[in-house]
């Protein structure tokens, strides 16, 4: 979670993955709006496209007003749509919300969603929150969208991860296909949520021709390694209409902790791809960890891992493999190495890389092994590791970018860089922005990228330009002002 302080005394809290926290400030009551936004694009067939905003409200947080023994709330919800500088729609909507005068209803989250027409094209979406019940500055916040529906492509909606399922008896707002679909704001499941629960539509469009057949197949893959979870997998025939459905579940109860993208692929009756569409989203589970009873079955003799009898290299080799492994693998290797045992280190070395390449191992180790060496050369520090940084973690991960812009000298930025990557993980022109705010080191800090399941810092702007001016307002992300002498706003939209 990245922590903004606002001189106001507004705070805006930007979380690691897909959705955010807007908060006002903490009144004299000890009060300010708690609300966490998320979105999904969607389209009518002959009618075009549209937008559906997410909202989670914390019940604690709302100005409840009494009316006649009721409590009720008074939240204000406006959207705006911009192509460019061209306002394209508003969509203003108030949440309007009852409940009994019992303090514990206090702690029920309300869950809201609003909808507005689109364009095709690359739009921003401006969000702006005003509990009309308070005293306090509405807060804004808003999300970058890229909406795009070609008739003569296959295309797959947003995908949806689902908090409840109920047969639709009225229709609503919450109603699609049938049923009453409650959405999660959050793509962070803890332990005690044991279902994924999903919905997307796909759109054959005359790619695939009506009533013909295609497949669709839809599965789970660690974040990190791109490895396929193949007890998380399964298929659906479909048969072409304007809109096909996709409402389903995985049972996550056995699901480890980390990262993971969910993938529904689209393929035509040669099973050549049609197209895909990715959620990313958190698991945490206590209840499932990976035990040395997994790789106890390992044999290393005459293994690349048997040669490392070192148990310092060894345990810096295991810890090198931080950026491509998941949050399981990374507590499995903590253990072993506080453990001291040699033999089980080899053991994991070989079940590490057998689970990416199970007929030579040794390959992919040795490959990745140098890019290791090559992010220690280029970006370690006096106090940490190459791949223990910020710039290391994302090289390591990702691999090299395409480009990367370095401006250490601009008169109000700290000294930064933008990476720019053409395609990344099925994303395309993706951006990470590093800083180095102490300025008497080679640390540089991942500030903001647009990649999925990266932190994403809308002020990053502020951030950037601390070193000489403070923060002006919580409401204003600078996207269209650079400082004397600063280019940033010019290399991030255009990087070189």
């Amino acid at each position: 979670m990245i922590t903004t302080p606002i001189k106001s005394g507004y705070i805006l809290r930007l979380l690691l993955f897909t959705f955010a926290l807007i908060s006002f400030a903490t009144n004299t009551k000890g009060q300010g709006l708690e609300a966490y936004f998320s979105h999904g694009t969607y389209k009518i067939p002959g009618k075009g496209p549209y937008i559906e905003a997410y909202f989670t409200f914390a019940g604690r947080s709302i100005a409840w007003q009494t009316i006649e023994g009721m409590k009720k709330s008074n939240i204000e919800i406006t959207l705006a749509l911009w192509k460019d500088t061209s306002l394209i729609s508003v969509s203003k909507e108030i949440l309007n919300h009852q409940i009994e005068d019992d303090s514990l209803a206090f702690k029920k989250n309300l869950t809201y969603l609003q909808r507005m027409e689109a364009v095709e094209g690359k739009l921003k979406l401006q969000v702006i929150l005003n509990d009309l019940n308070d005293t306090l500055k509405p807060i804004e916040t808003g999300a970058l969208i890229d909406v795009h529906f070609p008739a003569d492509s296959t295309i797959i909606s947003s995908v949806m991860a689902v908090e409840n399922i109920s047969p639709t008896k009225t229709p609503n707002k919450l109603s699609k296909s049938g049923y009453d679909l409650t959405p999660s704001v959050f793509n962070f499941f803890p332990t005690n949520v044991n279902k994924f629960n999903f919905y997307a539509e796909i759109y054959p469009g005359s790619q695939i021709k009506k009533n013909q057949s295609y497949l669709l197949i839809y599965y789970l893959k660690n974040h990190e390694s791109n490895r396929l979870l193949t007890n998380y997998k399964s298929y659906k025939r479909m048969k072409a209409s304007e809109v096909n459905i996709l409402l389903n579940s995985f049972d996550i109860s056995k699901l480890a902790s980390g990262n993971f993208d969910f993938v529904i692929e689209a393929r035509d009756s040669l099973n050549q791809l049609l197209t895909t569409q990715y959620y990313f989203f958190h698991r945490e589970n206590v209840n499932v960890k990976m035990e040395v009873t997994e790789v106890a079955s390992v044999n290393v003799s005459n293994s690349f891992a048997e040669r490392y009898k070192n148990k310092d290299s060894l345990a810096l080799i295991l810890r090198s493999m931080n950026p491509i492994s998941s949050d399981n693998e990374k507590e499995f290797v903590k253990n072993i190495i506080n453990s001291g045992d040699l033999y089980i280190m080899q053991q994991y070395l070989l079940h590490f890389w057998e689970q990416r390449d199970l007929t030579t191992p040794e390959a992919p180790f040795r490959a990745y092994m140098n890019e290791v060496s090559i992010a220690e050369k280029n970006y370690k520090t006096r106090i940490q590791h190459g791949f223990e940084t910020d710039r290391g973690r994302v090289y390591l991960q990702y691999g090299a970018p395409n480009t990367i812009t370095q401006n250490y000298n601009e008169p109000a930025a700290y000294p930064y860089e933008i990476w720019h990557y053409y395609n990344l993980k099925n994303q395309r022109n993706r951006r990470f922005i590093f800083y180095n705010s102490d300025l008497a080191s080679n640390t540089f800090v991942l500030l903001h990228s647009d990649a999925i399941g990266e932190p994403n810092n809308l002020q990053w702007r502020y951030h950037l330009r601390m070193r000489d001016t403070g923060y002006d307002s919580i409401d204003d992300t600078d996207e269209e002002q650079n400082d004397w002498g600063s280019r940033y706003n010019e290399w991030y939209n255009e990087p070189r």
